[in-house]
């Protein structure tokens, strides 16, 4: 029997993805390195479907390793096609991006199976990647190698590398400018599961020397922008190189990059939603180079806080947040007075809340406290606020968040169900 008559019904969704010669092609297991290839599997079709599902690996294993019974022991980080095997399929593809301002010693797989490499420690073998000049005739690569960036540029980075879903063909075949949005579309993704979490971590408003750059930065040209990109089951990569971002970080050297715990990531509930929506928000407050900006953008991460998917007054926004802090009567009372300052508070005719001052009169933060040391203070003290509410969402972050509510109706001796409701701001 003919290797076309062997899979014309024996895995067509397969070949909606691979050809028959990527099916016949051998390949290269990468938990063993023997020679394989996907066609060896179909005469008995029995392990693609589920449980086994070998649909899902047989761009990368070997059926034997995806079955559990080839070769024992559990490599070390460094290659990147073995690394994301377990995640690629013949509809995932690898992105691989530079990233600055980080410092690793060794690999460090995050959650989202992302892995993060050490400048010049992404292997790439195997993987078979052309370069923008290998393609004369197509404008958006002549504009991607007008770019200069090469792959050499890449793998001196530190470089961040994860499996990505998009339609490979319709991405190879467009614009340079739809290029460019795919990369910051990969290096948002890259922000919103792995790093916007690193950032509250190990950064604050008051220390931006530590940040990070985003995904697909390069030291070497700040104008310009990589990634390469990776179909390993039809065995052929692009790099891709230009202008995609608008400003980068100077300031400071950046973080030694530490791993987070899956646990310490927000889960796939409504609230986790909600928390990394406020984790992007933060990053934004972070990035900040103005001091009113950075304060506006933290005031509108606390009114985000209070009520997601609605608009509060200065005084229910103080009653949904305080019972997260305050610890005592006379904290609660300190507390809800101080955040009625930092939105709109009034004293008859004037008003002296600083979020007020600043978008309704047009003051800066500078000329409302003159003093360096005490707006330093003034960031410790949102930071404060920020972190106890920010962790408890990630906590219940399997909630919905109806079911949320009710228990933050229950936080602490000074609740929302034991405190005067008003519609007043003051």
């Amino acid at each position: 029997m003919s290797f076309e008559e062997r899979t014309e019904d024996a895995k067509p969704a397969i070949l909606e993805a691979l050809s028959q010669s990527d099916c016949a092609a051998r390949r290269r297991c990468v938990c063993c390195a023997k020679e394989y290839a996907i066609a060896d599997a179909f005469p008995g079709d029995q392990y693609f479907p589920r449980p086994v599902n070998y649909v899902d690996g047989c761009v990368t294993h070997c059926l034997a390793c995806w079955l559990g019974v080839g070769p024992e022991g559990e490599p070390d980080l460094g290659n990147v096609l073995r690394d994301l095997a377990g995640r690629l399929s013949p509809t995932t593809h690898i992105a691989l991006l530079p990233i600055i301002r980080v410092e690793l010693s060794d690999p460090i797989r995050f959650n989202a199976g992302t892995v993060f490499y050490p400048k010049g420690a992404a292997d790439l073998t195997g993987l078979q990647i052309a370069l923008p000049t290998d393609f004369p005739h197509s404008l958006s690569m002549h504009q991607a190698a007008a770019s200069g960036v090469d792959l050499a540029t890449i793998v001196q980075h530190a470089t961040v590398a994860f499996v990505a879903s998009f339609d490979w063909a319709a991405a190879m075949n467009t614009s340079h400018e739809a290029h460019m949005v795919l990369l910051r579309d990969l290096s948002n993704w890259v922000d919103e599961t792995c790093l916007n979490l690193v950032r509250y971590r190990l950064c604050s408003l008051t220390h931006a020397d530590a940040l990070p750059g985003r995904a697909g930065q390069l030291y070497s040209n700040p104008m310009m922008a990589g990634m390469v990109l990776y179909n390993v089951g039809k065995r052929e990569g692009r790099l891709i190189g230009g202008s995609a971002f608008t400003h980068i970080i100077v300031r400071g050297l950046g973080l030694d990059l530490e791993p987070i715990t899956e646990d310490e990531a927000p889960e796939e509930g409504e609230v986790g939603w909600i928390a990394r929506r406020a984790l992007a928000l933060y990053r934004t407050a972070l990035e900040s180079d103005d001091q009113s900006s950075k304060f506006m953008q933290a005031v509108a991460l606390l009114d985000f806080l209070a009520a997601p998917s609605d608009y509060l007054n200065s005084a229910d926004i103080a009653r949904k947040l305080v019972p997260y802090i305050a610890k005592t009567g006379a904290e609660y009372d300190k507390l809800r007075e101080r955040f009625l300052v930092l939105h709109g508070k009034r004293e008859g005719e004037r008003h002296i809340g600083i979020r007020t001052r600043i978008v309704h009169l047009g003051e800066r933060l500078e000329k409302i406290e003159p003093d360096a040391t005490a707006r330093k203070a003034l960031f410790k003290e949102l930071d404060s606020y920020i972190g106890p509410i920010v962790d408890h969402m990630i906590r219940h972050s399997a909630l919905t968040w109806a079911d949320y509510l009710k228990v933050r109706k229950g936080l602490g001796p000074y609740s929302e169900t034991s405190q005067p409701s008003t519609n007043q701001e003051q």
